[in-house]
C-alpha cells in the first residue's frame, strides 16, 4: 500500500508540473440597465418597478452573450477560428444587475482578450439591435407624418426627434464596468494542491484495496497467521524454491549447497532433532494441506541434509496419486512400494541407493559452472548415501494400500534399517490417505506454503492434527521471504560453511 501511495503521489506531481499546460483566467464585468427602447418607442416604459423582472432579464442577457452573432464577431475581432464560446463562462452576480464573463486559456493575454472581446462585442450587438428597432419605428413615424393632418403634425414631429436622439445616444443598455487583465499566475494545474489531493486519494484507495485484498484474497501472508491457528511450532522456513526452465526441480544440495535454500534445510534438520528429544521418532509423515505446497521437495532436501550429517535415511514415496520423488532423485519407478505390498519383491529389493556425490556430479555434468565460474567440479559430499523406495506402478486403490497392514509392516521394517524414515503423503485436504498412514508412523510434519495456502484451511488442519494418532512435530513454512516482522533471518553463511 505504501508503494501505491508513493507512486501515485509522485506521478501526480510530475504530470501536473511538467506535462499539463498551465491555464489562466481573466474576467470582465457588464452592468445591465433597464431597457430604454420601449420608452423611446412608446413614450413610457412597458415595465414598472413592481412587475419588471430584473433577475430574469439579466439571466437572459447572460445567455445571449454566447449567441452565434456575438461568437462570430469575437472570432473576427481576435482572428481565430476555434470555438471561443467553449473558453468562456458567463454568470450573473447574485442580487445584482452585473454579468461576469470569465475566459480560460493557456495564454494569459488570450484569456484577457477573450473576456474583453465578448464584453465589447455583446455591447455592440445590443446597440445595433436597439438602433435597428428605433430606425424601423422612425421610418413608420415619418410615413405617418407625411399623411398627418396639420393638427397632428407637431406631436409626430416631436416623436420623430425623440427617436432620432435615442438612435444616436443608444448604448444597448449595457455598460462595461470592469475590463479584464492578464493573470500572472495560472489557476491550474496546482502541483502542490494536486499532490496533496493525490496523496489523500491514493492513501484512501490503498486502504480500500488492502481491505478488499484481505477480504477476497485468503492466501496466507505471514507466519503469525499460522502460529495463531496451528498449535505446533514452526521448525523450518524455506525460501522460494527455484525450478528449472522446463519446470523440473533439482535438489538444492546438488546445485547450491552453500546457498540460503540449503542452509534453511540445515536449520530444519537441527530443529527437528530438538523437537524429537525424548520422543524416539524414527518414521515421519510429511504432508501438506493442499497440492503444490512443496512437501515432496521439502522431504527430499531434508533427507539429503540428514544424510550429509551422517544419518541413515530411507525415503518412502507413498503419494500414490502424484508421485514426484523418483523424478527429483532420477530413480527408476518400475519397482516400488506397490510391488512390495503385492508380495512381488521384498523391501530390500525395492530400495534404491542414492549416492549423494554421484547425484551432485550428475547435475554438474548437466550444468556447467554450477559451483562458480571457475568450473570447479569438486564433489560437495564424501561418499554418503540414502535409500529410497518409490511408489512403483500406480495402483487402482491407493486408499486401501496405505491403510493396509502390509504398509505398516513395511514402515516398521524400514525403521530397522535407518535412523530416519521419511514418508511422502498426499495433501490432507485432498484425500484421506495421510490420515490412514498416520497410525503407521511415529510423527508428522505439516508443510504450509505462504501466498498459496488459504487461511480458511487452518482450522481444519488443526482439527486434523488433533485427531492424529502419531506425534505432530511441527510446521515447515515454504515460500518464505525474510521480514523483520516474522523475527526470522535469511541464511547465508558463505562458502566456508560445511557440515
Amino acid at each position: 500500500m505504501a508503494s501505491l501511495v508513493i507512486i501515485v503521489t509522485l506521478m501526480t506531481f510530475v504530470v501536473s508540473t511538467y506535462f499539463i499546460a498551465p491555464k489562466y483566467t481573466s474576467s470582465s464585468e457588464l452592468l445591465i440597465e433597464n431597457s430604454g427602447v420601449e420608452k423611446a418607442l412608446f413614450g413610457t416604459s412597458i415595465y414598472d418597478n413592481t412587475t419588471y423582472q430584473v433577475e430574469r432579464d439579466v439571466q437572459t442577457r447572460a445567455e445571449m452573450i454566447k449567441s452565434p452573432q456575438v461568437v462570430e464577431a469575437v472570432q473576427k475581432r481576435l482572428g481565430v477560428t476555434d470555438n471561443v464560446a467553449d473558453k468562456i463562462d458567463v454568470k450573473s452576480v447574485k442580487d445584482t444587475n452585473i454579468i461576469r464573463i470569465t475566459a480560460v486559456d493557456t495564454d494569459p493575454n488570450m484569456a484577457r482578450d477573450l473576456a474583453d472581446g465578448f464584453a465589447s462585442e455583446f455591447i455592440e450587438w445590443r446597440r445595433q439591435s436597439n438602433r435597428s428597432a428605433i430606425q424601423d419605428a422612425r421610418q413608420l413615424v415619418e410615413q405617418q407624418l407625411a399623411r398627418a393632418q396639420p393638427a397632428n403634425q407637431d406631436a409626430l414631429q416631436q416623436k420623430l426627434e425623440d427617436l432620432r436622439i435615442s438612435e444616436v445616444l443608444q448604448t444597448g443598455n449595457v455598460e462595461l464596468i470592469k475590463n479584464a487583465s492578464a493573470a500572472l499566475t495560472p489557476v491550474s494545474p496546482k502541483p502542490g494542491q494536486n499532490t496533496v489531493i493525490a496523496f489523500v486519494v491514493s492513501f484512501i484507495a490503498g486502504c480500500g484495496l488492502a481491505l478488499l485484498l484481505n477480504i477476497f484474497d485468503t492466501n496466507l501472508r505471514e507466519t503469525s497467521e499460522i502460529e495463531k491457528e496451528i498449535n505446533l511450532p514452526i521448525i523450518g522456513m524455506i525460501p522460494p524454491i527455484h525450478h528449472n526452465d522446463n519446470g523440473s526441480y533439482q535438489p538444492i544440495f546438488t546445485t547450491d549447497p552453500m546457498g540460503s535454500e540449503a542452509e534453511s534445510f540445515r536449520v530444519l534438520r537441527t530443529n527437528l532433532q530438538y523437537v524429537d528429544l525424548g520422543k524416539n521418532v524414527k518414521s515421519m509423515l510429511i504432508t501438506s494441506m493442499a497440492p503444490s505446497e512443496g512437501k515432496s521437495t521439502t522431504l527430499v532436501n531434508l533427507a539429503l541434509a540428514l544424510a550429509i550429517s551422517g544419518k541413515k535415511v530411507i525415503i518412502m514415496d507413498a503419494d500414490f496419486r502424484r508421485p514426484t520423488i523418483d523424478k527429483q532423485l532420477s530413480l527408476d519407478n518400475s519397482i516400488g512400494l506397490t510391488n512390495v505390498i503385492a508380495g512381488n519383491c521384498s523391501l530390500r529389493e525395492a530400495l534404491q541407493m542414492v549416492d549423494l556425490s554421484e547425484l551432485s556430479l550428475n547435475h554438474l555434468k548437466n550444468s556447467q559452472g554450477a559451483y562458480g565460474d571457475s568450473g570447479n567440479t569438486t564433489k560437495p559430499f564424501n561418499s554418503q548415501f540414502l535409500y529410497c523406495a518409490t511408489t512403483g506402478p500406480m495402483p487402482p486403490n491407493p486408499g486401501e494400500i496405505v491403510s493396509s497392514l502390509q504398509f505398516k509392516e513395511i514402515i516398521n521394517e524400514a525403521k530397522g534399517y535407518a535412523d530416519y524414515v521419511l514418508v511422502d503423503a498426499p495433501p490432507i485436504m485432498s484425500v484421506g490417505d495421510a490420515a490412514s498412514m498416520a497410525s503407521s508412523v511415529d510423527g508428522m510434519i505439516l508443510v504450509i506454503k505462504l501466498l498459496h495456502t488459504s487461511r480458511n484451511l487452518l482450522p481444519q488442519a488443526q482439527k486434523f492434527i488433533e485427531s492424529m494418532p502419531c506425534t505432530p512435530l511441527g510446521v515447515v513454512v515454504t515460500n518464505f521471504t525474510s521480514r523483520k516482522k516474522d523475527g526470522y533471518y535469511g541464511y547465508n553463511y558463505g562458502t566456508n560453511y560445511s557440515d
